[in-house]
């Protein structure tokens, strides 16, 4: 173990017990006691030195099983090659807040907000925050006082476009899943909803980056107007937005893209048991009109000119895509 790190790791009473994992001996640990997605995440793909997901129980046997709670993500001594990734990573992943890398020769441990970007010198990195590092000792984030006071210093204020792009896409979301009598909009089971909200900003992603729909002429790039590239993305956008409205339209793109990705991306099909389920006989038009008023909110988001927004944009989306795939 890195002198650096270990030495944090005493000082905050973080132990295997309590919540420590390290990727080298506890990946199949992480693999067992955290959702699918997670785990692969974190064991296969970024592969930090070490996490921590402070438990809630007084009684602790083994590891914890994870439940909601943030993930502080540990790297030590990074290479050049090794460190311009970790900000990538760290968003994409959408769990860790916090993340403390060791420099050996530095001689030093920094502290970053794993939600935050800084743009210098061309690079994506994620900004430094100067807290006390008692604040993240498994005492204080097991009663709650280590993450209220980062947040009200670090995260309540930075209400960025990313804010408020999950909070409409969370309130659309709760729209869908509202189990109430006489509620079109919503009675969704939460896994359909995931997968309409997912399918839908995947589709938004992809005509954003250009790519055509050859098979589907609705969202086909027109070749004639592609030297004007930002006025025919606003078509496809206007185009997507308006399929939204009519049922049967919607569900031939989401045919389309289903058979474009062979079904492994939001499924439109899936069982229960031996009975098969149609998603498309489950989602009302009503549920539909939720997403196409949630997408007109995106558009204008956007389309904002903050150089930070659209410096963050592409790896926004793929945090929200990560967050509606299933586990």
């Amino acid at each position: 173990m890195g002198r650096l790190l270990s030495q944090l790791f005493e000082r905050l009473d973080y132990t295997r017990e309590n919540g420590l994992y390290l990727i080298d001996s506890d990946k199949e640990l992480i693999l067992k006691n955290f959702p699918y997605r997670i785990s692969r995440i974190l064991a296969d793909v970024i592969k930090p030195y070490a996490i921590f997901n402070i438990d809630n129980s007084a009684v602790i046997e083994e590891h914890i099983s994870p439940i909601n709670n943030p993930i502080i993500l540990f790297y030590d001594n990074p290479s050049e090659s090794e460190f311009s990734i970790i900000a990538k990573h760290s968003f994409n992943l959408s769990r860790a807040p916090i993340v403390i890398i060791s420099n050996h020769k530095k001689n030093s441990i920094d502290i970053f907000h794993g939600f935050d970007f800084s743009k210098s010198s061309g690079n994506d990195w994620l900004s430094q925050i100067n807290i006390d590092d008692n604040l993240l000792s498994a005492r204080n984030l097991r009663t709650g006082k280590g993450w209220s006071v980062i947040y009200e210093e670090y995260f309540k204020r930075s209400k960025t476009v990313d804010y408020h792009l999950l909070s409409n896409i969370t309130d659309a979301r709760r729209i869908l899943v509202a189990k109430e009598k006489d509620f079109p909009e919503g009675n969704l089971p939460p896994e359909v909803a995931n997968r309409l909200i997912g399918r839908l900003i995947f589709i938004r992603y992809l005509i954003d980056r250009n790519v055509s729909f050859s098979d589907y002429s609705p969202l086909a790039i027109n070749e004639e107007s592609f030297d004007e590239i930002k006025e025919e993305k606003e078509r496809r956008r206007s185009v997507l937005n308006s399929i939204l409205l009519d049922h049967e339209e919607a569900y031939k793109l989401f045919d389309y893209i289903s058979r474009k990705f062979k079904g492994d991306l939001f499924p439109l099909i899936t069982k229960e048991g031996n009975t098969k389920i149609f998603e498309k006989n489950i989602v009302s038009s009503e549920n539909l009109n939720v997403i196409y008023h949630l997408l007109i909110v995106l558009t204008f988001l956007l389309e904002t000119k903050s150089e930070v927004i659209q410096f963050n944009h592409h790896y926004l989306i793929s945090m929200i895509l990560r967050l509606f795939l299933l586990n």
